[in-house]
């Protein structure tokens, strides 16, 4: 009986996986002092413009080092809606921090995502993801989309014998994206957003150095260390729903299945670390809502006027009635000014902007450019 209840026990564990000891044991931090060092570090380089996101953004980067552990692991989008505003200076800085972290790429291909896992085995972080090759955006999309633990790609690879095997590569690896314009409604579906906003003179913080990654080591040892004691913990509070301390106002399966892992290494933490994390995950379940509710109207808006584009043209110039027609059966469209509002979201801009605003036949929609939003909402 004795036996096997310990093989029971022993069932239970985290996956182990080998780490070599680099500090002394008794020279080790405590979690207190883990999460302020980094905390501290992120907001001497970051201006945040919310006290949880700094909070949200070191339990991010605590939580790469266990993400073996935790059956998904949601990608944190780095978001600004203009450029300078920290998102590729917060990639350098997760770069220094985040477990067996890449430097920043740029236009990386679908080959290169699907075998990083497998090749480095840590954080993968990318850069202006809103610039990919149009030719390779769609395959790269594909495997970004992946945040579970079993997920994999199938390619046909040639063997010695010169004969095609399939060969299975897995993919699961925290990642952070970093963009200026919106994501694909299924990956922005996988991510923790960040919105981040141009800090304005007044609003000081370092400048981030190339020798910034060695001088962080010591810390990344120490997270390291900490990860391996306290993985058991994380675990069985992660396992624990009902006192991990997701809000109640966080309803979204998807939005949970990714904040939860965060909830865990919090579990290890003082009071307050949750109490700012519980702040943030609110905050990103109403933010969720909200980009929901907009972006069904738009997919609409772009299948109706794809239906509908005439026959054997290349721009389609809009007449009032006909656009209304079509237009107001999309859900929360009632009114002209509504179905304007709109047709900007979608990106086009009538010719004569004082006679826009009155009527809508002064709109011209391109053919290809409504051809490139199919493909994007699609």
């Amino acid at each position: 009986m004795k036996d096997s209840k310990h093989h029971a026990d022993k069932k239970s564990e985290p996956i182990r996986f080998s780490r070599e000891r680099i500090i002394p044991k008794g020279e080790e931090w405590p979690s207190e002092k883990v999460f302020g060092c980094i905390h501290s570090y992120m907001t001497s380089q970051i201006h945040f413009t919310k006290s949880w996101q700094p909070v949200v953004v070191t339990l991010w980067a605590m939580g790469t080092y266990l993400h073996r552990q935790f059956p998904c692991y949601g990608h944190l989008w780095l978001n600004s809606p203009t450029t300078h505003s920290g998102k590729s200076k917060l990639l350098n800085v997760l770069s220094t921090l985040c477990y067996r972290s890449s430097p920043p790429q740029l236009q990386p291909t679908s080959a290169v995502l699907f075998r990083f896992p497998s090749a480095v085995g840590g954080t993968l972080l990318i850069d202006e993801v809103d610039h990919l090759d149009p030719n390779r955006q769609s395959d790269v999309i594909g495997i970004l989309n992946e945040y579970l633990k079993n997920g994999v790609v199938y390619r046909n690879t040639p063997s010695k014998n010169k004969k095609y095997a399939l060969v299975t590569y897995p993919i699961y690896c925290p990642k952070v994206i970093a963009g200026i314009e919106s994501l694909p409604v299924t990956l922005q579906d996988r991510c923790i957003r960040i919105a981040l906003h141009r800090k304005t003179q007044a609003e000081r913080v370092q400048r981030f150095m190339p020798g910034d990654r060695e001088r962080m080591q010591p810390l990344r040892n120490q997270l390291d260390a900490w990860s391996t004691r306290k993985a058991f913990a994380i675990i069985r509070a992660y396992h624990d729903r009902k006192s991990l301390g997701v809000p109640r106002e966080v309803n979204d399966d998807r939005v949970r299945d990714i904040l939860e892992p965060l909830f865990a290494v919090a579990s290890v933490l003082p009071k307050h670390v949750r109490k700012s994390l519980c702040e943030g995950a609110i905050e990103i379940s109403k933010g969720r809502k909200f980009e929901e509710a907009e972006s069904n109207p738009v997919v609409a808006a772009v299948q109706i006027l794809m239906t509908h584009f005439p026959k054997g043209q290349d721009v389609w110039k809009l007449r009032t009635e006909e656009a209304c027609n079509l237009l107001e059966e999309i859900p929360g469209i009632e009114d002209r000014t509504k179905v304007q509002g709109q047709l900007r979201k979608l990106g086009f801009r009538s010719q004569n902007a004082r006679i826009g605003m009155n009527v809508l036949r002064a709109y011209r929609i391109p053919k290809r450019r409504l051809e490139r939003l199919v493909e994007r909402y699609s």
